[in-house]
């Protein structure tokens, strides 16, 4: 029996053989209806006029910004009174000042019959042109796209930076948790070292995102305060309006990177030894070993190191080194070491350490940290814990995580250098510099304790989980250390007080970058529970409507709730760490807390609220990719009409093939 093969014509084919007027009737109504329907769409979608952009000079160099749906957000060194736009047009939006629903600072016009709302910023800008796209980026933190175009402008339109023809930079991911929101956070690298926005000479740098932060200055006031207090190698920063491809992504804090460095932790680079130690070594695609047992284990504190295989040492492997206390993810890292207390440290420089170097520090910190923890305050070796660190720094440090109640104190981001020793002479383990501290006072609602208490000692007692606090209760329990402290935070209360004052840093600070706030509350929608963290996240972040003012009395706006509890806590805390221990009195019983599981909060807790306008999460879930909405690109609009219109012809072709047959 023959069978039948039927062979699909191409689409022109199909016109010409068509012999039924019907049929052809049918499969042009379905064209039309497709067009009218992506008609239809392109108009609801976007009021925006095709590929309309504002040009914005970048030195000899032009940036075009893109609007979201009808919103414009231009940089600061904008001419209002003169807005280029691509299409040849020139805009005087003087006259066009208005506010929007929230009270934010806008200008409002049309366009060639269509009405746009233009906010403009009061910090410096930074570009990023991709090579590979955004989405590249975003898929994976260590994503790396080498051949960006980056430019930087301050708030008066002068160049810090600008990549030309022959230069290129690097974008890529950063973070922990904070690579899970919709706002992710980055890492620059300028292909050679700048000074930007008044910050010493280097490559890398950090774009902080701080969505989680309301008020947009919690890192900022760390950064200050552990400057004012003498914290080693303090991060400076600055801030900037990112935009990324043309799109506004939202105001930034473009700081310092916690790095071994000329500019940045100036100590003895044990890193680059290592690499002139090992020429032409792919230090990536060395093993790593733990080591549970032998000689060190058994005569220290250490339970565990690990080390990278095949790696030789320099002559002098005494420094300098970068080591980070990381109870949390410190296990996944090449170069590390944990402790009979529960502490995981890890070698972030260098990064690949090898088997004597990761012994040599590994030793040392346990020695000390042994110290630490001994009734005496000192090990079996006898030497005290003060012959291992300097006391100030790691006062200072406990004095700004403390007062500032940060989440994570003693827990992660907790950052300490040694550098090379000098001669016969010990160097002494350094503590700094300050990193991590967006999610501080009081901006989680997790418990009481953390949330509402400010009087509660956080960074000693804080519990989170059956995650390890290290060293801080330790520490405040030797009357040395915690007279230090008290002279410290003397020095600190007064300093907060000075913040707080009219006219003082937070009054500046705010001024400086209010209406970049505006934009970036504006383009994040932070304002709206639906569209922020708390519609997926199981962290039950604050949220305010309202950004409020510098000098707001009411807790409940974001700058209004940081000053009230800046200042409460503050205060409360001058009868504890802030009152030198009497010599002769009892020891104060401040010894780590025993580890438990994660506690199982009441109901009674679960609806606690700092203020009537904090939305609390609920949320079993981690955050989502799609927890807040992004401006609808062209490229997408592109995809979906010719999606419908291939949907289309297949109905078509369907049509003929069964009327064929």
């Amino acid at each position: 029996m023959s069978r039948r093969i039927f062979h699909t014509p191409c689409f022109v084919s199909i016109l010409c053989h068509l012999r039924k007027e019907l049929i052809l009737k049918r499969i042009i109504s379905v064209f039309i209806i497709c067009a009218i329907f992506c008609s239809l769409f392109c108009t609801g979608a976007f009021a925006a006029k095709d590929g309309l952009s504002v040009i914005v000079k970048t030195g000899e160099k032009t940036q075009n910004i893109t609007p979201s749906g009808n919103v414009f957000y231009l940089p600061a060194s904008t001419d209002v009174e003169s807005v280029e736009l691509s299409t040849g047009k020139t805009l005087d939006l003087s006259d066009k000042k208005t506010v929007d629903a929230r009270g934010a600072e806008c200008y409002v016009t049309s366009v060639d019959g269509t009405e746009y709302t233009f906010y403009r910023g009061s910090v410096a800008s930074l570009f990023v042109e991709t090579s590979k796209g955004l989405n590249y980026v975003e898929q994976n933190k260590n994503n790396r796209d080498k051949e960006a175009k980056i430019a930087v402008i301050n708030a008066n339109g002068e160049v810090e930076y600008c990549d030309t023809d022959e230069t290129e930079s690097e974008i890529k991911g950063r973070g922990n948790a904070t690579w899970g929101y919709k706002k992710k956070p980055y890492q620059i690298k300028l292909s050679s070292k700048t000074a930007l926005l008044g910050m010493d000479k280097a490559k890398t740098w950090i774009l902080l995102a701080n969505y989680t932060d309301q008020s947009a200055l919690h890192n900022a006031l760390a950064f200050k305060l552990g400057g004012d207090l003498s914290v080693p190698y303090n991060i400076e920063y600055n801030f900037a309006d990112l935009y990324i491809d043309g799109e506004y992504r939202g105001l930034y804090m473009i700081c310092e990177k916690v790095q071994i460095d000329g500019n940045r932790i100036d100590i003895s680079e044990l890193e680059k030894d290592n690499e002139e130690a090992n020429p032409n070594v792919d230090f990536d695609a060395l093993s790593q070993k733990t080591v549970t047992s032998g000689t060190l284990i058994k005569n220290s504190i250490l339970t565990s190191y690990t080390y990278t295989v095949g790696v030789k040492s320099p002559e002098d492997i005494t420094g300098g080194y970068l080591v980070e206390l990381d109870n949390i993810r410190g296990s996944s890292e090449p170069s590390r070491f944990t402790t009979e207390n529960g502490n995981t440290y890890v070698v972030k420089s260098p990064e690949f350490a090898s088997k004597e170097e990761m012994e040599y520090i590994a030793e040392l910190f346990a020695d000390m940290e042994e110290a630490v923890y001994s009734e005496t305050g000192c090990n079996k070796k006898g030497k005290h814990y003060s012959d291992y660190i300097d006391m100030e720094s790691f006062a200072a440090v406990y004095t700004v995580q403390e007062l500032l109640k940060n989440w994570d104190a003693y827990l992660s981001s907790m950052f300490f250098f040694k550098d090379k020793n000098v001669g016969s002479t010990t160097s002494k383990i350094f503590c700094g510099p300050i990193w991590d501290m967006d999610n501080t006072l009081g901006n989680i609602n997790f418990n009481k304790e953390f949330g509402t208490d400010t009087a509660y000692l956080w960074a000693q007692h804080g519990v989170f989980q059956s995650y390890h606090r290290g060293l801080a209760a330790p520490l405040m329990k030797h009357k040395d250390f915690a007279s230090a402290v008290a002279d410290i935070y003397a020095t600190a209360h007064g300093k907060v007080k000075e913040y707080l004052l009219p006219g003082g840093w937070f009054e500046e600070s705010v001024n400086e970058i209010y209406a970049s706030v505006m934009m970036d509350r504006t383009r994040w929608k932070m304002y709206d529970t639906g569209s922020w963290l708390l519609a997926t996240t199981r962290v039950k972040f604050v949220q305010f409507e309202d950004y409020g003012t510098a000098q707001d009395t009411s807790q409940e706006t974001a700058l209004g709730f940081m000053r009230y509890y800046l200042s409460s806590r503050s205060s409360a805390l001058l009868g504890s760490i802030g009152k030198a221990p009497i010599d002769d009195g009892p020891v104060e019983n401040t010894t780590v807390l025993p580890v438990t599981t994660e506690p199982v909060l009441t109901t009674a807790q679960t609806q606690e609220t700092v203020s009537s306008s904090q939305t609390l999460d609920t949320s079993a879930s981690d955050p989502l990719a799609g927890d807040v909405s992004e401006p609808f690109s062209y490229g997408a609009l592109i995809w979906v009409c010719a999606g419908v219109i291939a949907i289309g012809a297949c109905v078509g072709i369907l049509i003929f093939v069964k009327k064929k047959r």
